[in-house]
């Protein structure tokens, strides 16, 4: 039993490790001067993906344009864009993990977004 905690907690660690990797990777990404224009929008809660409403390369074209729907506590969350500025912007790609029923926490990266 001793051994199947360990086990967990190593599992348990590489994940977080994994996720840090991912978004210290993006923002040097970012921060380069060719992709200067990337942004993310993150999940707010603890929540499952209910369903994905976009693909990759697609344009936001509203801000009442719904990205990703979020379960959490038997409720649907609609994701859209955060800020005006996101209007206009291409989605260059999703997040670690976010499939139809993966799990998100709060700070997680949903979408990057790019111009």
């Amino acid at each position: 039993m001793f051994y199947a905690g360990k086990l967990r907690c190593k599992v348990a660690e590489l994940e977080v490790s994994r996720r840090l990797h991912f978004k210290f990777t993006l923002i040097n990404l970012c921060l380069s001067e060719e992709n200067a224009k990337l942004t993310t929008i993150d999940a707010t809660l603890y929540a499952s993906v209910g369903r994905i409403c976009c693909v990759v390369d697609e344009a936001i074209t509203s801000m009442e344009q719904t990205l990703l729907v979020l379960v959490s506590m038997k409720s649907e969350i609609a994701v859209k864009p955060q800020h005006p500025e996101h209007v206009g912007k291409i989605i260059h790609g999703f997040g670690i993990g976010i499939k139809v029923g993966g799990l998100v926490k709060p700070g997680d990266i949903l979408l990057v977004l790019r111009v």
